[in-house]
């Protein structure tokens, strides 16, 4: 089960106060630090509607759209599906594979073919799965290219109250 929902919001407004870079063995790894703040949103009852909220830190204005409750679930059901579909592909592909009868291992295009379609089963059910659980009705509006905001998870690595 996804996390709930509320009339309030759990994403934050981050402020990017340190962006550093650490080498490992397997190549740079970019660590970024946020000042957060609570969006002092309220949902809307139905649909959606578009906000500006201003940062506490520098006061610079950020746009916000923010989803009802009910529109945020349609979200939800949404990946979910694409997860489902996912799924579906990845078991067809293993099942054609592998089954009581491996029709697809008899030539090596339809090898191929089969592996390539597991893949891709997988990578669309992690992905919807990933974006189901992470749904909240909430999007900043034109971000930036070089973002010094962003929306970001309560409890976040990196976030400082």
């Amino acid at each position: 089960m996804a996390r709930t929902l509320t009339a309030r919001p759990d994403r934050m407004l981050g402020h990017l106060i340190d962006r550093t870079s650490e080498q490992r063995l397997t190549g740079s790894v970019a660590k970024f630090t946020y000042r957060t703040f609570r969006l002092p949103l309220q949902r809307p009852d139905s649909g959606s509607s578009a906000h500006t909220v201003a940062c506490e830190l520098c006061g610079q204005r950020v746009r916000v759209r923010l989803y009802s409750v009910t529109h945020t679930v349609r979200l939800r059901r949404r990946w979910l599906g694409l997860c489902g579909a996912g799924l579906v592909v990845l078991g067809l592909a293993v099942f054609g594979a592998f089954g009581p009868d491996p029709v697809l291992l008899g030539t090596a295009g339809l090898a191929v073919l089969s592996a390539f379609a597991a893949a891709v089963g997988f990578a669309a059910a992690v992905a919807g799965f990933t974006a189901y659980w992470l749904e909240d009705g909430v999007r900043m509006l034109k971000p930036n290219a070089r973002p010094q905001h962003n929306l970001l998870q309560p409890g976040r690595l990196g976030s400082k109250a």
